[in-house]
């Protein structure tokens, strides 16, 4: 198996914590330039969200185990056994998602950056190793 993680480009969250420091440069201006509470709340909000958006980028990922598969994000941490993902969907415009034993479908999550195609098909060769070796 080629890939076993799938992680965001370096360089999404390098840009998003960019973002959050002109955020945070703006609120400081604000105050010092005597303009309304209004501007320095809201750029200080958004100096927050590029942050959050920041760290989101770098910790969310796709991990492919030889017993198990987890989905990590900021605030979620799933871990879904091999023996219970029965498939993979995909759809143009529609979330990938995975299919459990139970009927049950799980999302992967859209934070990501990944080309659903390209991880749908790792996916399958995943569970297509998983019976080969069972």
């Amino acid at each position: 198996m080629a890939k076993s993680e799938f992680r965001n480009p370096r360089w999404l969250g390098i840009s998003f914590f960019v973002l959050g420091i002109a955020f945070s440069i703006a609120t400081v201006w604000s105050f010092g330039a005597g303009l309304s509470l209004w501007y320095a709340l809201v750029s200080g909000f958004m100096a927050i969200l590029g942050y959050l958006a920041a760290i989101e980028a770098q910790i969310s990922c796709l991990t492919l185990r030889s017993d198990d598969l987890e989905i990590r994000s900021l605030i979620t941490r799933q871990r879904i056994a091999k023996n219970d993902v029965l498939s993979v969907t995909w759809g143009k415009g529609a979330p990938m998602a995975l299919k459990l034993n139970n009927g049950r479908y799980v999302n992967v999550p859209q934070s990501l950056w990944l080309q659903p195609q390209d991880t749908a098909n790792s996916i399958r060769a995943w569970l297509k190793y998983k019976t080969l070796n069972d």
